[in-house]
């Protein structure tokens, strides 16, 4: 059965302070044997000062401790994956709606010239919304949250309006200078809904990114007993060496501000 990495270290720096413990309290009884033998009391009373304790613990690690952890760590490449697929289904869904509103409420707007081709028109449109949220959204992931710093990638004016500007640089559509403010608002209010959710899934990514995994989710179970041990190749065996120093405090007496005598322990 495995034992708990933090479990184990903690239990090893307890004993040796117990130990310290124990050599003093010995330490103290020999003193009080000394002082009331006349002959003992001129001899130097023994006392151990554990100054600094080494330690080399062999362990392995138990099969699955880690393998379990509902937290996975992502790779960089697995976050950049992650974003890619973030921007391309949001230029996707943009696509949608922006080819719906072109059939509907933009209808009566634009003149459609003979060059229009729905398929390059929705692939124009994808292509713009990609290039334009890409960056943002990687500062978005990328920047953890300080403050009531709020970071956006998704602007729904800039973007409905290239989107325009782009359909009629390749040609596909003609619009008056009137007829072109009212489609950037119409297609404002088409995108607002997709704004929302990719500013909600790029926090939602964010927040994986730099996340703070609990210890507790990446548990090291130790195999330590002879036993456990024996049977395992030299391979799956592994050892740290501890080095653990011993602070010594005393008892002190001091006032606190209102002259109240109060004892503190201070370290020598």
């Amino acid at each position: 059965m495995g034992h708990d990495m933090g479990q184990v270290l903690g239990g090893l720096m307890s004993a040796i302070a117990e130990a310290r413990s124990i050599s003093d309290k010995a330490s103290r009884d020999l003193a009080l044997q000394y002082e009331k033998d006349e002959l003992l009391r001129v001899f130097p009373v023994p006392c151990v000062e554990l100054e600094n304790v080494e330690m080399n613990l062999t362990f392995a690690l138990e099969d699955g401790g880690v393998k379990d952890s509902p937290l996975p760590v992502t790779s960089a490449q697995e976050d950049l994956a992650r974003e890619k697929e973030l921007v391309y289904g949001t230029a996707e869904k943009a696509r949608t709606k922006v080819m719906d509103a072109m059939t509907s409420t933009l209808r009566k707007l634009f003149t459609f010239t003979k060059a229009y081709d729905a398929a390059k028109v929705a692939e124009t449109i994808s292509t713009t919304v990609a290039a334009i949220i890409g960056n943002p959204t990687h500062l978005v992931v990328a920047t953890k949250p300080q403050g009531p710093i709020k970071l956006e990638s998704f602007d729904e004016r800039q973007i409905a309006t290239k989107i325009l500007y782009e359909l009629m640089e390749a040609g596909f559509v003609t619009l008056t200078k009137t007829n072109l403010s009212n489609a950037t608002n119409e297609l404002v209010k088409a995108l607002g809904a997709v704004a929302v959710e990719h500013e909600r899934k790029a926090i939602e990514l964010r927040d994986l990114v730099h996340r703070d995994v609990p210890l507790n989710q990446l548990p090291l179970n130790l195999l330590l007993q002879h036993s456990e041990l024996s049977g395992l190749p030299a391979e799956c065996l592994s050892s740290i060496k501890i080095t653990v120093n011993v602070a010594n405090y005393e008892w002190t007496q001091t006032e606190d501000r209102t002259g109240t005598p109060i004892r503190k322990l201070i370290r020598e």
